[in-house]
């Protein structure tokens, strides 16, 4: 089920062809990505990448969690994903990441856009949260382009190489996405 962003971007399911692409992606970008991600030092081999691969189609098929390839002119350049979906409280989180050389490019504004918007219409979410670390200025920077409200800090959220971490923790309500999609940058970006 893919879902079309634009015409080169793509977002596309997971699945265990994909294994060895995605794993040399997140090694040849492992420095750069693992400033913010902390499972980027487990993928230590390819065997690691088809384990995630083959856990994340099975929360896919329970309906928990959903992982998508972000594909630009055919290229996978990293992923988005719907996590902790929760069908009776009609809420879930959304994750991404994307590798360097495809960073500045608007490619993971419009991705996350078009997945919050699936969220909302296709899935019937009501809520929306996206979670980053305080010094993630690169995610921050994708929430306030969306029009993403800051609820809160979550203090030492995280453990990342070591250190606990604060995250910040940024929601939409699906009344709130469908007032701001029909402004013109919205449209544009979506």
């Amino acid at each position: 089920m893919p879902i079309p962003v634009n015409k080169d971007i793509q977002l596309e399911a997971l699945c265990s062809a994909h294994a060895e692409q995605l794993f040399a992606l997140v090694d040849d970008d492992r420095l750069f990505l693992g400033q913010w991600l902390s499972w980027v030092s487990q993928w230590e081999a390819v065997d690691d990448c088809r384990a995630f691969v083959k856990n994340s189609i099975r929360k896919m098929v329970d309906g928990t969690d959903m992982d998508l390839l972000v594909l630009h002119q055919g290229k996978i350049v990293g992923m988005v994903s719907l996590n902790l979906i929760d069908a009776n409280h009609h809420r879930c989180q959304v994750g991404y990441w994307l590798s360097q050389q495809a960073n500045g490019k608007g490619i993971m504004s419009q991705s996350v856009a078009a997945v919050v918007d699936y969220a909302f219409e296709k899935l019937q979410m009501n809520r929306v949260v996206i979670c980053s670390g305080v010094d993630n200025s690169p995610s921050q920077k994708i929430v306030k382009r969306l029009g993403f409200t800051l609820e809160g800090v979550l203090r030492q959220h995280e453990c990342l190489h070591g250190q606990y971490i604060d995250h910040q923790n940024w929601g939409m309500l699906k009344s709130e996405w469908q007032k701001l999609k029909v402004k013109p940058e919205m449209s544009e970006m979506a």
